[in-house]
């Protein structure tokens, strides 16, 4: 009897401890061997292509030309900054030598493009341009016969290679006579265009690049391409653009010429080489941009004192770089700051204004303890009526002023006046000009000019509000 019930009791136990190990299994997980296996990360990499134009220095070192104004030799050496050149009937002057080199990855093949001359007079008429290269020993010898065009298409430059070295110059007539006295001409600049080439082996072969084309767009087309480009692309024009044109890609243009104005829509835009021509502003751009930069580039406008009165019209909030132009207007030539500041920084360098009626460079604003640079720069107008520079201080900041190396005929200018700073303040306000700074160094003007003029609407030129000046 008790053999029974020890029997139920342990057949119980069990019974009831196989329930707790379901109960204490419900809601777990069970542990299962495991394993994977994983290919490496793959890296996609695109090819660089970059090519840098060099100029030889005085040393025989190559130094990067880009944005740099080659210079004419002077008995084979670059001349110190600032030295005329006086050409003559029979002369010849060169530039250094110059090459592309490849500083990408990938190779590339390129074209050399000497831009037109733009001329002051007549002086383009009696020259004509000449080519050398350089031999082994870097000496500059004639161009061979069998190389009948020296800015035709070169071979391939691989990574890491230098092109052959050569230099362009030009030649004054023998017998250009006193018509050409006193003459000018401007405009001359050097540009490297270039694409992939047949290098590198792609998917299909080592020829899919052989039908790659120069960054170049037809005129009729340009309204059109100027959308579909990306960002930071560098195009040339061919052709002529005969309606109003708005850029609004931070886009660089070489060699654009237009008959109708050109407004500027984007930050960090370029124009190179500009040929602009319009009866109103030639040139503006829209308040909101910053950086701009205009070089080697000639505008010509036909305005006056009624609505649009200025050639160049560059209200721009950010830096402006304003370099190797030609300005030719019956009013204004070039006008900053107009609503918004000038910003510090901006360079106006190296251009000529011609036949102003009015002011050549008007500024008028700028940020507070901003630099502006106004530099190298060649002043005319109409007699007794234009004035160089004009300066206004419509927000009344803190600025300064580096004015040298500019050549005014101030004899020709209203009061034979250099600088007028000039208060077109309303409601009785007052521009307060002794927050200027003027800094004034080895600029050649008129036998009798004033340096700065202060004129007030209401009471004349004054001896009052002046600003400071370093001579």
């Amino acid at each position: 009897m008790n053999n029974k019930k020890a029997t139920k009791r342990a057949l119980l136990t069990s019974v009831m401890a196989l329930v707790m190990c379901v109960v204490m299994l419900v809601g777990t997980t069970f542990a299962w061997f495991t394993d994977t296996a994983s290919t490496g990360v793959n890296k996609i990499q695109a090819g660089n292509l970059d090519i840098e134009l060099q100029m030889k220095d005085n040393s025989g070192n190559w130094v990067n030309a880009e944005g740099k104004i080659l210079p004419f030799l002077v008995k084979g050496e670059i001349p110190a900054e600032g030295t005329q050149i006086l050409w003559e009937p029979g002369c010849t002057y060169y530039v250094p030598a110059v090459r592309v080199v490849n500083k990408g990855n990938l190779a590339v093949k390129f074209e050399y493009v000497i831009n037109a001359l733009d001329v002051t007079g007549k002086l383009t008429d009696a020259l004509s341009p000449v080519f050398k290269i350089f031999d082994a020993e870097g000496k500059m010898i004639d161009i061979p016969g069998d190389m009948a065009d020296p800015l035709g298409e070169l071979d391939i430059l691989k990574p890491g290679e230098a092109s052959p070295a050569w230099s362009f110059g030009y030649h004054m007539d023998e017998n250009a006579g006193n018509e050409y006295q006193n003459a000018t001409a401007t405009g001359m600049y050097l540009t490297v265009v270039a694409t992939q080439a047949t290098y590198e082996k792609d998917s299909i072969s080592d020829q899919y690049d052989k039908d790659a084309t120069y960054p170049v767009v037809e005129a009729a087309d340009l309204a059109n391409k100027l959308n579909e480009l990306a960002d930071g692309s560098v195009i040339t024009v061919d052709g002529t653009v005969d309606t109003a044109l708005t850029i609004s890609k931070p886009v660089t243009i070489h060699n654009l010429t237009a008959t109708a104005p050109v407004t500027i829509a984007s930050n960090g835009v370029t124009l190179n080489g500009a040929n602009i021509t319009s009866g109103g502003t030639a040139l503006k751009a829209d308040p909101t941009v910053t950086d701009v930069t205009i070089t080697n580039s000639t505008i010509t406008a036909a305005t006056s004192s009624a609505g649009s009165h200025t050639a160049v019209s560059l209200p721009v909030s950010g830096k402006v770089v304003f370099t190797g132009n030609t300005v030719t207007n019956d009013y204004n030539g070039v006008e900053f700051g107009l609503n918004v500041p000038t910003a510090d920084g901006t360079v106006i360098e190296n251009n000529n204004f011609i036949n102003i009626g009015n002011n050549a460079v008007s500024i008028y604003q700028v940020a507070d303890g901003a630099t502006v640079t106004i530099k190298n720069n060649t002043f005319s107008g109409v007699k007794g009526k234009f004035i160089p520079i004009r300066l206004s201080n419509s927000n009344n900041m803190t600025g300064i002023f580096v004015i040298s190396d500019n050549k005014a005929d101030t004899d020709n200018a209203w009061q034979n006046c250099f600088v007028m700073l000039e208060d077109y303040s309303k409601a009785g306000a007052v521009q307060d000009f002794t927050k200027y700074t003027l800094k004034f160094s080895n600029n050649t003007v008129g036998t009798e000019c004033k340096y700065t003029v202060v004129f007030d609407d209401d009471n004349g030129i004054i001896s009052t509000n002046q600003p400071k000046v370093e001579k």
